[in-house]
C-alpha cells in the first residue's frame, strides 16, 4: 500500500540503529570491565594465606625515577603504555622507561602477565614482590621488572622508591609504600592524592562515562549519515529533522522521564500517606501518540 514500504524500511533502520547503539555500549562496558584485570591475588606463607587487592586502583599509572636520567612509567595490572611516536619500540607495555629529554628513547622493561604470584614476607606490615619479563635487547636474556608493594597505611595512594638497577645487568628493582598492599586496602575505594610515584589514569567510572559519550556521538552522527545517505536518500543530508535517527524515541523520551519521576512521586506518596488515597490518579496527558 502507498507508503508502506517506507514506513517499513524506517522501522528496520531503527531497529539496526538501536541494535548498533547497543553494540557499541555492551563493547564500551566490556572493555570498562575487561581492559584490566580485576588485580587481586593470594600469597602463602608458612602458616596461612593474605591477599593483596589492587581491584580498585587498577587502572593506575605510576611515573617513577632511577635518579640517572631516565623516567620510568608502570601501568598496574595491564599493558597500557606506548612509546611515544619516532620510537622504535611498538609493543604495548605495562613499564616502559624513557631517557629524560629524549623521550623517543623508550624501552619495554616489564610485560603484564596474570599468571605471575607475588612472592609474600611479613616484612614491614607485609611486603609482595612481583616479577615481570621486559624485552630481550639488554644483552641478557630478558629485562627483568621486580616491583615490591610495601604496607604502608599512611600512604593513601603509592609512593615510589627510586629505582635501581643492580650491577647494571638490565634487573629493574622498586620499593613502593601504599596502603592497598595492607589487608583490606581497597575497602575505602581508590587514592585521592599523596605520594612521590605520581598516580596518572582514570577511575573506572571516568572512563565508563568518556566512552558512552563516544559512542553516543558515533551513534548520532552515523545515525544522521544513514539516514540521510539511505531511508531519507531523496532528501539528502540537507533534511535535518528528517535525519535524527530515532527520532520518536527523542521526542518521547522527555516525557517518559516526566512520566516516570510523576509515578514515583505517586507511589512514595501512597507508601507515606495513611489515608490510603493518592497513587491513582492518571497521568495528564499520554506519553505518547499512537
Amino acid at each position: 500500500f502507498p507508503g508502506g514500504t517506507s514506513a517499513t524500511h524506517l522501522k528496520d533502520s531503527s531497529q539496526s540503529m538501536a541494535h548498533l547503539l547497543l553494540i557499541l555500549t555492551s563493547s564500551c562496558l566490556y572493555y570498562i570491565t575487561n581492559g584490566a584485570d580485576d588485580c587481586t591475588w593470594e600469597a602463602s606463607f608458612p602458616g596461612g594465606t593474605t591477599k593483596l587487592d589492587f581491584s580498585c586502583v587498577n587502572t593506575e599509572t605510576l611515573t617513577l625515577d632511577d635518579g640517572a636520567g631516565h623516567t620510568f612509567k608502570f601501568s598496574l595490572c595491564r599493558n597500557g603504555l606506548t612509546c611515544p611516536p619516532g620510537s622504535e619500540n611498538t609493543d604495548s607495555l605495562m613499564v616502559m622507561q624513557q631517557d629524560d629529554g629524549t623521550p623517543e628513547n623508550c624501552y619495554s622493561i616489564g610485560y603484564w602477565d596474570a599468571s605471575k604470584d607475588p612472592n609474600y614476607t611479613s616484612d614491614e606490615d607485609g611486603t609482595f614482590e612481583f616479577e615481570y619479563d621486559g624485552d630481550q635487547n639488554c644483552g641478557q636474556p630478558n629485562r627483568l621488572w621486580k616491583p615490591k608493594f610495601i604496607c604502608d597505611s599512611s600512604v593513601n595512594g603509592f609512593q615510589g622508591d627510586t629505582v635501581q638497577e643492580p650491577g647494571g645487568v638490565c634487573l629493574y628493582t622498586v620499593n613502593i609504600r601504599t596502603k592497598y598492599a595492607c589487608e583490606g586496602g581497597c575497602d575505602g575505594g581508590g587514592p585521592s592524592g599523596g605520594g612521590s610515584g605520581t598516580e596518572e589514569g582514570l577511575s573506572g567510572g571516568w572512563l565508563f562515562i568518556i566512552c558512552l559519550g563516544g559512542v553516543f556521538f558515533l551513534y548520532c552522527i552515523g545515525g544522521y549519515l544513514f539516514m540521510g545517505l539511505s531511508v531519507n536518500k531523496d532528501k539528502g543530508l540537507g533534511a535535518f529533522n528528517d535525519n535524527i535517527p530515532n527520532k520518536g524515541f527523542w521526542v518521547t523520551c522527555p516525557k517518559l522521564v516526566v512520566a516516570g519521576c510523576q509515578i514515583t512521586f505517586e507511589f512514595l506518596k501512597g507508601l507515606t500517606n495513611k489515608d490510603g488515597g493518592g497513587g491513582d490518579e492518571e497521568l495528564d496527558e499520554p506519553i505518547a501518540n499512537e
